[in-house]
Parts: structure tokens; sequence; C-alpha cells
């Protein structure tokens, strides 16, 4: 497509010397600085011939040949061209390039900056945070600055598994492609190139030219956080994964806190658990528990080992240096039909993402569709947990929230067990991990700062933008590898030369009208102006008469009340978000010379409205819905901030 492109263009504007598309890549991997190095893999992704197999031309696992057998025998073995490969791209590249503008390079040394106002707050606080709004106010992060083992740039690295396998580090810089569709039997090989040179230049340094200062000096980065979804946590590190016996830390086994009756199991016939008495795992506990799994002689004696430590495999992150490195952590009801369909016209937007929309749906829009289709007991304990994850999903978080976050997640993995449980044997595999872990939530918090921070939500978008830039369906995976290299380079331009990044350079559709700051009515608009409601007429008077009392509109108004406005049916919000209403949510714009004026009417003839039980996972309205017309306000659009939902919902009495 780009060579038939650059033929057109050389034959109808008249230019001799159009780069070709290998100049072109050629060039702009000159500029960057940024290269994707190249690897052979098994054809059937078993392993990365890298490392340990960086030798072999066999697959171990499965035995296929890394090379194309036809051409090896066509060519009586002399050329061996590699059935697949997957490419990496050096993270000490594409941070050198982001010290290259002096504003970039500014925005570098935020955590810098960040750090010394962190411990400002603990001297004044006494050695107490207030608010957790960052990693960096965790204590793992605190604690190893004072340990003096971070004096500059924090990695964050990401890992989530999909058909196609891809890391990513902090900034979204594209880390490493593993082509699938198979998933990678020995994941550790794909992930050593990266590994290794990041392990490389935190021991050697990594050459820094600053612009914003024009000093060089050498960086070693430290690795701050590793995360990944459940099952990717368990190949990154080393554990035996959710289903294992010490899922939650680090055969299925279920973590029941209270022992049921008449229970007498060979190792779990312990007495009841104290969920405010566990304590988290410590890296001492690790390598006890590693070495004991390490010394196993025979197969058998492994597998009693993997049991009873959850430990499979020593983890990859080992071959960084201790002082270079910290923590790893993962992430992580019937139909109701016609309830949660009507919700879907008043919601602002809807993503592609399923989880989201899971999310959106369980702890979103759940209290008050489930309110009354549920027994109280068990509706009023699910908003309990509603009321914590909306705290604990926050992006800044009080001391004091968390602390009832913490109580709200305990109390309610205690009252699960008694609700559905109850102590039968029969009924301990409702309790999976996922509803342990949550006790250690508030911990995690403190040690790791807000969760959000470091959530698979990036990654998710990431996995989406670069599928979206497939442009070969017969070698989609080659092709993707090609697009994340591409994605690094680009990345690496915009940040040299901040002026190639037009992506915050919006314009606005065709008749939209712009109202400045970010704000903009969009289509669809009425072609004639119509007379409001004398309720209606009388908002917007008042609105006008409190913010230009010698505005020439209020000359417009009729002996009623009512004015001739014109509606439009969207609004472009400062954020980016399109507040598209429906009738009960209506958008007005009042025609005026007078700058600032445009207003939006909102009229809010519904509301959705919980009893206190609810634990306040829902808000009430500002305004009864009985109010009818009576009910409606004008406000300034540009006091809208974000665009939420008030869903409609009628609750039986």
């Amino acid at each position: 497509m780009y060579e038939a492109a650059r033929e057109v263009l050389m034959e109808y504007k008249d230019i001799e010397d159009l780069p070709t598309l290998y100049q072109a890549k050629h060039t702009v991997e000159q500029l960057s600085g940024v290269s994707g190095m190249m690897h052979n893999m098994c054809f059937k992704s078993c392993v990365g011939f890298t490392g340990q197999f960086a030798h072999l031309e066999t697959c171990p696992i499965c035995g296929f040949s890394c090379y194309d057998q036809l051409i090896l025998a066509q060519s009586s073995g002399k050329k061996k061209v590699t059935r697949m490969q997957f490419p990496t791209v050096p993270i000490g590249l594409q941070l050198q390039a982001m010290f290259c503008d002096p504003q970039s390079a500014v925005e570098m040394q935020y955590q810098e900056a960040r750090t010394w106002k962190i411990f400002e707050e603990l001297e004044q606080n006494e050695g107490k945070v207030h608010v957790y709004d960052d990693f960096l106010d965790g204590s793992n992060y605190t604690d190893t600055v004072q340990e003096g083992k971070i004096k500059d740039t924090d990695i964050l690295y990401q890992c989530k598994e999909l058909d196609c396998w891809i890391a990513i580090w902090k900034h979204v810089l594209p880390g490493v492609v593993i082509p699938g569709p198979r998933k990678p039997q020995n994941l550790d090989s794909f992930l050593f190139p990266g590994f290794h040179h990041l392990a490389a230049i935190q021991q050697e340094g990594l050459k820094i030219w600053d612009a914003s200062h024009d000093i060089n000096y050498l960086s070693f980065p430290f690795l701050a956080l590793g995360t990944a979804d459940r099952p990717g946590l368990a190949y990154l590190n080393g554990f035996i994964g959710h289903h294992g016996k010490n899922g939650c830390c680090c055969s299925h086994y279920y973590p029941v806190l209270l022992k049921p009756h008449d229970y007498n199991v060979a190792g779990c016939s312990h007495p009841d658990i104290n969920v405010n008495d566990i304590q988290g795992a410590s890296a001492e506990m690790y390598w006890n528990n590693l070495i004991y799994v390490l010394q196993s002689s025979t197969k058998t004696e492994y597998k009693q080992c993997r049991l009873e430590t959850g430990i499979s495999k020593p983890s990859i992150f080992l071959g960084f240096p201790p002082e270079r490195m910290r923590a790893t952590r993962h992430e992580g009801i019937m139909s109701l039909g016609k309830d949660v369909a009507d919700t879907c016209p008043y919601l602002p937007g809807l993503s592609i993402v399923g989880t989201w929309e899971f999310w959106l749906f369980l702890y979103g829009l759940g209290p008050a569709v489930l309110y009354k289709c549920l027994p109280n007991d068990i509706w009023e304990h699910f908003c309990r947990l509603v009321h914590a994850v909306h705290i604990i999903s926050q992006h800044s978080i009080s001391h004091n929230e968390l602390c009832l976050a913490n109580r709200l997640f305990l109390d309610w993995s205690k009252e699960f067990e008694l609700i559905y449980v109850q102590r039968l044997a029969t009924h301990i595999h409702f309790v999976r991990q996922s509803v342990h872990a949550i006790d250690h939530y508030g911990n995690e918090v403190k040690t790791k700062g807000p969760l959000i921070c470091a959530s698979q939500w990036t990654m998710e978008c990431t996995i989406g933008n670069l599928v979206e830039e497939i442009q070969q369906p017969s070698n989609p995976y080659a092709n993707l590898g090609q697009c994340a290299i591409r994605r690094a380079q680009i990345n690496a331009l915009k940040s040299i030369i901040p002026s190639l990044d037009t992506s915050d350079t919006k314009c606005l559709p065709h008749f939209a009208k712009d109202l400045g700051s970010g704000y903009a009515l969009l289509k669809c608009q009425d072609r004639t102006s119509c007379t409001t409601t004398v309720h209606e007429g009388w908002a917007i008077q008042d609105y006008i008469e409190r913010a230009c009392s010698d505005s020439p509109i209020l000359q417009q108004f009729s002996h009623d009340g009512t004015i001739r406005v014109c509606w439009w049916a969207r609004l472009q919000l400062l954020n980016g978000q399109i507040a598209q209403l429906a009738k009960c949510n209506i958008i007005l714009s009042v025609v005026s010379t007078t700058p600032g004026l445009s207003k939006l009417l909102q009229s809010l003839n519904y509301s959705l409205s919980l009893t206190k039980n609810s634990f306040d996972s829902c808000i009430q309205p500002l305004y009864p819905a009985n109010l009818g017309d009576a009910g409606t306000i004008v406000v300034n659009v540009k006091s809208i901030h974000s665009v939420v939902a008030m869903v409609p919902h009628k609750l039986d009495d």
C-alpha cells in the first residue's frame, strides 16, 4: 500500500526522491533511537529460543524444528529460515528518548519531586499517611527509599494473558509481543531478553541526557511493581495460581475461615480462623519455602512441597538485583432482563471491554436493580461489598476511608460464609480465592498505594489500540509485533519532538457550536426555535437574572415566563466525554451575545433513591422525582466536569 501511494505521489506531484518503505522505517528507527530485537521461537509458542534455549534448533517441549524444513531441505541444509519470531523492545532506549525534550524531561522528574513532598508530609504527620493517591504513597516505596535503594526512575511492568501475550512498561511503552494463538509453555524464555536488558542497565546504569538541565548522568532504573491478571501472575511469580492452597499469597483449595460441621480431612481440620488475624506473606517466608521446594529429590516429593508452599518454580524476577526490585501483585448474576436493559439509554457511554460492562452492572447498577429482587439481608450484604469497592477503586483514598473499606471487606467476608456456606462441607467450594483476596486489599493499599494505579485497564486499552492497527489478516501476530515496535518508535519521536503529537488537537464536527474552554454543543439541533414550558422559562429567567441582571435576553420572555429557544442533543465536555441525553434529560442552548451565557437545562424528573441500608452505595438525588417540571434547573455548562448516570428506576414500596 505504501509503495503504491509512493508511486502515485511521485508521478502526479513530480517528486523525484520520495523514500521507500524500507528507507522510511530506517529513518524512523534512526531518529527515535528505538529498535526491536527479533528472537526465534517455537512455531507452537512453547518456548522462545533465548537464554538457556538459545543454542537449540528444536523445541525442547514439542520437538518441532525452529526452521522451515522445506526450505532447509531444498537448500541442502544451507538456508535456515525461522518459522516464527517474537519482538522485544528494550526499555532503556525508550527511556532515553523521554528525556530528550525539556518539558518531557521535567515530567520524568515527577517521582523525585513527589517523593520529597511525601517525606515532608510524613514528617509533619508523625509518619502517617493521610491520603493515598499514588503508588509512591505506599510503604513499599517509602521504605525502599529510606533504605537507599531508589534514587531515580521507577518502572512499572504489566503482563496480560490473551490469544497473544503483550507486556508493556510504565508510560505505555511496549515491551514484548508473544505470538499466539497457543499459550506459551515457558513464559520466562519470552520475557528473558527484555528482563536481561533491564537487569543489565540496573547494574551498569543507563546513560541519560536530560534536556531540561543539559546534563548527562547515569540512571539506575528500579523495578517497582509487576502486575498481571490472576492467570498471568502464576507465570510471573512462580506460584501455583488462584486454585492452589496459597493462591492469595503467592488441586483446588478453598480458603474457608469457618470449619464445617463434622469435617475431618487431614491437613484441613484446623479450627475457625479470625479474618482479622490474617497476616501478609514475607520475603523471608518466601525464600524458606522456595528452598524447601528446590530441595525436592523426587517428583512425588516436589508435588507435596508444591502443595504445602504454593510455589511451583523460582520466579524470573529473582534474576533482578534484589536492591533494584520490589513487588508483584495481581488484579483481579443473574439475568435481570428488562430492568438492566432499561438503564442503557441513561448511561454516559458503553465500552467494548466486557470487564468494564460487568463492573458497571455489578457495582454501579447492582444496588438499585437488585433492590427487592434479593432478600433484604442478602441485598444489604451485597451493598456492603459495593461501598467498599467504590472506596478501594478511588484514585485518592483517605486514611479514614481506607479503614472503613477494610472493615467493610472483612465484615463482608465473614458474613459470606455465614450466609452461603453455613458450615456445610458441601458448600465450601463457594469460597473461591476471589472471596478471600479482598481481605488483603486494605493492606495492599497501605503498601502499594491505590490499587487503581496498577490496574489492568491500561493494558486492556493498549491491546485494543494495537489490535486496531493490524493490517495483515493472514499473519496477524507477526503484524501485531511490528505494530508494537512502530508504536514504541512513534512514542519516542513524540517525546523528542512534542510538536509531532497532535492527539490533543481535536477539530469540532461541522455545525458544532464552540462554547470555549473545551466545551461544545453537538448535533442534533432543532431547525427552528420552540417555546419552553412555563417552569422551564422560569428556570432560565431565574438563572439569567442571577448571572447577568442587565442581559437583553430578559426582554425576550413573554408575560407567562416562556421563551423561544433552540434545543441541542449533545454536549462535549472538557474531559472529552459526550453528554448524550435522553428525553428526561434535555440540553438547552440559549442563543446569546453575552459571553459565557450558553446554558444547559436539565430536567431531573427521575431519580435513583435507595434507603440508607445500601451503605451509601447509591446517592440520593437533590431534587425529588415528584416535582415534575417544577424541578427544572439551569446550570452553566462549564460547571459540568463529567457525565454521570441518572437512571430512572421504580422502586416497589
